[in-house]
């Protein structure tokens, strides 16, 4: 097999040692990335992740799967003297601007495209892009109707996940659920629907994490802030809700496969790509309960998925009874 020189660049949240270790959290997309950097290096291939903010004590420092790290500032100093044999850009366009040189330059898209501004910005840098990478069907088809300019420049893959995360022997609760995602994509819904779900089960527990996100020094963060009080009121009200906090990979699987079901209502201004929580779920042997929306029908196609409005009456009750239903199921088939 040939092997190649790989190297992916990645802005977003800071990247400490702790961080690539995967003992404290990483959303789902920078997790895919790494995975597919550390998967290529066991592959034999020379592999780079370039960082926009990497803790100093990790550059030019070595993974323990063989990466080497370096910080974004270095990639145009390296250019001057590096042809890789693949760039790869996870989410951020305006990179190719620099016209790195690269026998192939690949976009990794993980988001929707939104706005005249993002039209803008990955039109400018099109020129040097050679190939755009999807992670579903209906996420490659919101590009290519929004910006049809790229349509036939790319093609859709999966998003990954560690399967040596995976844990073994771990006896589910079957009184429990858990909700990982930001909670801003489903967690007012379910609080919503928490105080029926106790009043059937007084003895359900719903369990709660989330991970850092690149967003949230502009503003996000205060709106974590505010759920955190919504969750507060809801607990104090009917109880059952313990917040587990932002996890490393390994600690979140075990807490997954400890679930009876995974909950995951959509809300109205938000549609999954992929969704990295519900390949999770899947992988730790957890029931999804969610939405019929974007790529869920895609990435959990034996999932429950209720169509409609997360809010509404019809919605709540067929959820409800969804998860009540995957409890049951948990108790009574282990």
């Amino acid at each position: 097999m040939s092997r190649y020189s790989i190297a992916f660049y990645l802005e977003s949240v800071p990247f400490t040692a702790d961080v690539i270790a995967g003992t404290t959290s990483l959303g789902g997309s920078e997790s895919a990335c790494i995975g597919l950097a550390r998967g290529l290096a066991a592959r034999g291939h020379d592999v780079h992740c370039y960082a926009q903010q990497l803790a100093e004590a990790c550059d030019g420092q070595a993974d323990h799967a063989g990466v080497t790290w370096h910080h974004a500032d270095d990639l145009r100093s390296t250019a001057r003297f590096i042809e890789w044999d693949v760039f790869v850009s996870l989410r951020m366009p305006g990179v190719f601007s620099a016209n790195i040189p690269a026998r192939l330059r690949l976009l990794w898209n993980q988001d929707l495209l939104i706005g005249e501004a993002g039209k803008n910005l990955t039109m400018g840098a099109a020129w040097a892009i050679d190939q755009f990478v999807y992670v579903s069907d209906f996420h490659r088809q919101q590009w290519e109707e929004y910006l049809p300019e790229v349509a036939g420049y790319g093609w859709v893959t999966k998003n990954g996940y560690d399967h040596a995360h995976v844990p073994t022997g771990i006896v589910k609760h079957p009184n429990r659920t858990i909700h990982i995602s930001r909670p801003e994509r489903g967690l007012g819904p379910i609080l919503a629907m928490w105080p029926t779900v106790r009043a059937e089960r007084p003895d359900a527990e719903l369990h709660l994490c989330r991970y850092n996100s690149m967003y949230d020094a502009g503003g996000w963060g205060k709106v974590c802030a505010s759920y955190d009080e919504a969750v507060q009121q809801v607990n104090d009200e009917v109880g059952g809700i313990t917040y587990l906090g932002e996890l490393g990979k390994a600690d979140l699987y075990r807490a997954i496969a400890g679930a009876a079901v995974m909950w995951y209502p959509g809300v109205a201004d938000f549609a999954e790509t992929s969704c990295i929580a519900a390949i999770e779920a899947q992988a730790n042997g957890t029931p999804f309960v969610g939405s019929w929306k974007g790529a869920l029908p895609e990435t959990v196609p034996h999932g429950i998925l209720i169509s409609g409005d997360a809010y509404s009456e019809d919605y709540q009750a067929q959820s409800i009874a969804a998860v009540l239903s995957m409890l049951d199921g948990c108790a009574h088939q282990g």
